[in-house]
C-alpha cells in the first residue's frame, strides 16, 4: 500500500500519536512507560522512587504493588514518526 510508512498506515499513525500524547506521568516530565497492577500507569523515574522510598502504593488509587508486578508499557509503532 503507498499509504503505508514502515508498516503504520496515515489513520493509525496518527491515532498513535494522539495516545502517545495523553500517556503522560502524574509528574509531568515523562512519557508513562510501567503499568501497576491496577492498571494507572508512571514513568520509570517515579516507579523506582516509590519502591526506593518504600511507597510502594500507586499515586492514582493507593493500591499496593511491589517491585515485581510492575510491567512495562508498549505503544507500539514506527519510531521514526515526524
Amino acid at each position: 500500500m503507498d499509504s503505508e510508512t514502515n508498516g503504520v498506515d496515515s489513520n493509525h499513525k496518527q491515532l498513535l500519536q494522539f495516545y502517545r500524547s495523553r500517556v503522560k506521568c502524574h509528574c509531568t516530565q515523562n512519557e508513562k512507560t510501567k503499568v501497576l497492577p491496577c492498571g494507572h500507569a508512571l514513568c520509570q523515574n517515579c516507579v523506582e522512587t516509590l519502591i526506593k522510598d518504600r511507597s510502594r502504593k500507586c499515586p492514582s488509587c493507593a493500591k499496593k504493588f511491589d517491585q515485581a508486578d510492575v510491567r512495562p508499557l508498549y505503544l507500539q509503532g514506527s519510531v521514526d514518526e515526524s
